[in-house]
């Protein structure tokens, strides 16, 4: 039998999680299925040779919240895209930085809502391209960065939070 059950009727398809290259991908999605069932992205393997034609596509409406730093903001209005009801989102959702005040006025509701609001200023022709959020109380941010570096493209990864990174 290829699906491991544990009770609570959920399977973890373990034949299929053995197909990924790596053991540590293995192991953390093992891990997960702990959690409930798997989502099926999550079993599709990492295309590492993937290069993007360009991160600044004016075309591609996920520019417009690329560079949102809160991440309970990014959330929403990246559920409103994926919705296609953008247009729904309001000033607040779609800053890119907050005010102090409203940074405060959100941090009063939910410290979650504080997660990411303290990165540093996108400069100019910076576009976040991923980003690692922690499930922990205040959601630590560590954003992703590309920019022009004349011929090149930079990797900038700035990390609003209490650990210290080291690549």
């Amino acid at each position: 039998m290829n699906e491991q059950r544990r009770p609570g009727s959920w399977t973890v398809p373990v034949h299929r999680i053995k197909k990924l290259p790596l053991r540590w991908q293995q192991e953390v999605l093992l891990w997960k299925g702990f959690d409930g069932p798997l989502d099926e992205w999550v079993l599709k393997p990492i295309k590492y040779d993937f290069r993007p034609r360009s991160y600044w596509d004016p075309l591609d409406l996920r520019q417009l919240v690329a560079n949102i730093k809160g991440a309970e903001r990014k959330k929403r209005a990246l559920a409103l895209l994926k919705q296609g009801r953008l247009e729904e989102a309001n000033d607040f959702i779609l800053a890119d930085t907050l005010s102090e005040e409203d940074r405060e006025m959100a941090g009063r509701i939910h410290p979650a809502f504080m997660g990411g609001e303290y990165l540093p200023d996108y400069r100019p022709g910076e576009v976040e391209i991923a980003r690692v959020t922690v499930a922990s109380m205040l959601e630590d941010v560590t954003s992703v960065r590309a920019r022009p570096h004349g011929a090149r493209i930079g990797y900038p990864m700035p990390f609003a939070g209490p650990f210290v990174c080291r690549l």
